[in-house]
């Protein structure tokens, strides 16, 4: 099927592992045109399913998010990402916990969690809205905001998900964006805005502060470059708070030895002392300890809870919390 595709001047854009599946795109003047196979060998059956957004345009415009953050209330649409056109807001919250924006089905990397609470807004999209039409549109719109695109990166990978993520660094933010389609055009959108989550008073209160944003190579002590932005913001919180000593405290979840977990959470605490100490905060405030898997924060039979688990923190020494 592929090979008569091929013949009219479609393009390969996604391989299932198992090859029951592919997509494929015709792109001419004026035309954009998507088709997905999935084939079923035990009921013999093929599904072919055809998109055509040639004569769709993006009616979609997003503002960058402002220099300071902006206060939303639960009831209101972000400014930075309103709802798709024609939709109808169905609810909107916060959460506590970390955001994750981890690539949908990649099992083999460290999932990426994000700051410690979560905006939440769900809508109602037309009835007419594909899921095609919604990943290309807000990705186009966020690319040309000034967004980072997690994925899909590149956009012949937007027939490959049923939502996006992207995090915006510009104008001193860090601010992350989840957005996922459901059958039906059910559409939500979730925020974490890092940066202007209060570090300080939490240190104060709680005397330590969970680091969700550094990432690390697969069981590996490497600094991921997405790190920066959190590590910038924790370095800044330090170098305003010149008399408090941290302990970088490494933490893992409970897959693996205790061996191997000790090593590594201490290993990555290490990166996380070096990288503050070559940034402007005095070594002698800074020591480093892993405590592999013995202090979990969360549930160690999911995934979520697992990856929770998985984090570094700032102890300040002598705090009692409150």
């Amino acid at each position: 099927m592929s090979a008569t595709f091929a013949k009219e001047g479609w393009q390969m854009g996604f391989v299932a592992d198992n090859k029951a599946g592919f997509s494929m795109r015709l792109a001419k003047p004026g035309k954009d045109i998507w088709a997905t196979v999935k084939m079923d060998a035990l009921q013999a059956q093929v599904n072919l399913e055809i998109v055509e957004l040639g004569a769709t345009a993006n009616k979609l415009v997003l503002t960058p998010p402002a220099a300071q953050p902006e206060k939303v209330g639960d009831k209101e649409d972000f400014p930075y990402l309103p709802p798709y056109p024609g939709s109808t807001r169905k609810d909107g919250g916060r959460g506590n916990g970390p955001l994750d924006v981890s690539l949908p089905g990649k099992s083999d990397s460290e999932p990426m969690l994000v700051g410690s609470g979560v905006a939440y807004r769900s809508y109602q999209g037309p009835s007419t809205l594909s899921k095609l039409q919604f990943v290309r549109d807000y990705r186009e719109a966020l690319l040309k905001a000034g967004w980072k695109m997690q994925y899909p990166v590149e956009e012949k990978a937007v027939n490959d998900y049923g939502s996006l993520a992207a995090q915006y660094t510009q104008n001193g933010r860090d601010v992350w964006v989840k957005l996922e389609y459901e059958y039906g055009a059910k559409l939500s959108h979730s925020v974490a805005d890092v940066g202007g989550e209060d570090w300080g008073s939490k240190l104060d209160k709680d005397c330590r502060l969970p680091l969700y944003g550094v990432f690390f190579d697969f069981n590996q002590s490497t600094l991921k470059s997405e790190s920066e932005p959190v590590l910038n913001k924790a370095a800044a919180l330090l170098k305003a708070r010149a008399n408090v000593a941290v302990e970088v405290q490494g933490h893992t979840d409970n897959v693996g030895t205790d061996a191997f977990n000790q090593t590594l959470s201490g290993a990555r605490a290490a990166s996380v002392k070096v990288w503050l100490s070559q940034h402007g905060i005095d070594s002698q405030r800074l020591s480093s300890n892993g405590d592999g898997k013995t202090q979990p924060v969360a549930d160690k039979g999911t995934g979520e809870g697992r990856a929770r688990n998985r984090r570094v923190e700032l102890v300040k020494t002598g705090c009692q919390a409150r």
